[in-house]
């Protein structure tokens, strides 16, 4: 953990994540995700343990490679690692209410000039 200001490191703290990959707030919790099908609720008051795990699923598939996190509108939505795709998942449940299909962002947004090159992931190049 690091201040703000200056970037000075003030604490470590360890989780059972296997990696950081996308993380956002519900306004009380931070939801991260590790690349897997899993998303983490961390009480970041309680030394950021987890008080909740659920598994994605759109239907009875689990959504694997969730990526970047944002929560909108009640829901989180996930972008997924290597597709042009976005997850909208309900908190309570996991699954999986609706995807934002993103198909051809990448290189419409080369075509136009406004990315340098075409875009890898839909959270950065």
């Amino acid at each position: 953990m690091c201040r703000t200001h200056g970037m000075v490191m003030v604490g470590t703290f360890t989780t059972p994540l296997k990696d950081g990959w996308g993380l956002t707030t519900d306004g009380s919790l931070l939801v991260a995700s590790d690349g897997s099908e899993q998303l983490y609720w961390l009480d970041p008051s309680n030394n950021f343990k987890v008080v909740k795990q659920m598994r994605v699923l759109d239907g009875t598939k689990p959504v694997h490679a969730l990526n970047e996190l944002e929560f909108i509108g009640g829901e989180v939505w996930a972008n997924v690692w290597q597709t042009e795709c976005i997850a909208r998942i309900c908190p309570q449940s996991g699954k999986v209410k609706g995807w934002l299909l993103m198909h051809g962002l990448g290189q419409s947004l080369a075509n136009r000039q406004l990315s340098n090159r075409g875009m890898d992931v839909l959270n950065g190049e």
